[in-house]
C-alpha cells in the first residue's frame, strides 16, 4: 500500500514539475533579460519595473515608468510620467514624457542588431473618448542619454464609421523579422471600426502596412509601405 502511495506520489510530482514548466515558458517574466526573439514590456499604470541581467554589450539596466515628481504647472499632473533607466556606475538616464490618462507602454527590444535593447514608447495625447490618438517612439540608449531613432503615428480616429458617424483605427504593433537579416523589424499593421456604406472615411489612413527596418550602413530606421 506504501509502494502504490509513493509511486502516486511520485507521478503527481513529475505532472506539476512538467506543467509548471510549461507555464514559465508561456509567461516570461518582466525581470527576464529582453532578447532579440522576446520582448519586455511594462505599463506606467503598474508602474512599471524592468530589470535586465548584464549582456556583452551593456550593463545591468533596470528600466521603470513612474510618475513625474515634477509635472510641468499646465495641464494635468496626471499626465505626466518619466522613463528611467538606472545602472551600476554612472547617474540615470532620465526622460520625461507627456501621456494623457496615465496610459503608457514601454517594449523593450534589439532593434538594431548591436545586442542593446531599443526603447519603444507609446504615448498617447488628447482627452475625450473620440480625442486621444497614440504614438510610438523609439529610443537609442547612448552614453548617458536617449536618442531618437524613429516616431510614428499608431491610433487616431476618423468620420465615416458605420456606428455613431466617428471610428478608431489603430496600427497592431508587432515585432518580427521579415527579411531574415537577423534583425527585428516593427510591423504595424491597420485595424478599423467598420466605414459606413457610400460614406467616405475622413482621417482613416490610406496605407494598411507597415514596415520599420534598421538600416545599417545608413543608421536609421527605412519605412516601407506593404
Amino acid at each position: 500500500m506504501r509502494v502504490r502511495a509513493g509511486i502516486l506520489l511520485l507521478v503527481i510530482v513529475g505532472l506539476s514539475l512538467v506543467l509548471g514548466g510549461l507555464l514559465f515558458r508561456s509567461r516570461p517574466t518582466a525581470g527576464a533579460p529582453a532578447t532579440r526573439g522576446v520582448s519586455a514590456v511594462c505599463a506606467i499604470r503598474d508602474r512599471g519595473r524592468v530589470s535586465l541581467a548584464p549582456t556583452d554589450a551593456r550593463p545591468a539596466w533596470t528600466v521603470t515608468l513612474e510618475p513625474d515628481e515634477e509635472p510641468e504647472p499646465w495641464g494635468f499632473a496626471a499626465d505626466f510620467h518619466r522613463l528611467v533607466i538606472r545602472r551600476p556606475e554612472g547617474a540615470p538616464i532620465v526622460h520625461r514624457f507627456v501621456s494623457t490618462y496615465g496610459k503608457a507602454t514601454l517594449h523593450l527590444r534589439d532593434l538594431t542588431g548591436d545586442g542593446r535593447e531599443e526603447l519603444v514608447l507609446r504615448t498617447g495625447m488628447g482627452r475625450g473618448t473620440d480625442v486621444r490618438s497614440e504614438r510610438i517612439e523609439v529610443f537609442g540608449v547612448g552614453d548617458g542619454r536617449l536618442e531618437s531613432l524613429l516616431t510614428a503615428p499608431v491610433s487616431g480616429w476618423f468620420s465615416g464609421a458605420r456606428e455613431f458617424g466617428i471610428g478608431h483605427w489603430e496600427y497592431r504593433l508587432t515585432f518580427e523579422d521579415l527579411d531574415g537579416d537577423g534583425i527585428d523589424e516593427i510591423d504595424l499593421l491597420l485595424e478599423h471600426d467598420p466605414v459606413a456604406r457610400g460614406r467616405v472615411a475622413r482621417g482613416l489612413p490610406e496605407i494598411s502596412r507597415f514596415r520599420h527596418a534598421w538600416n545599417r550602413r545608413r543608421r536609421r530606421f527605412e519605412s516601407t509601405a506593404r
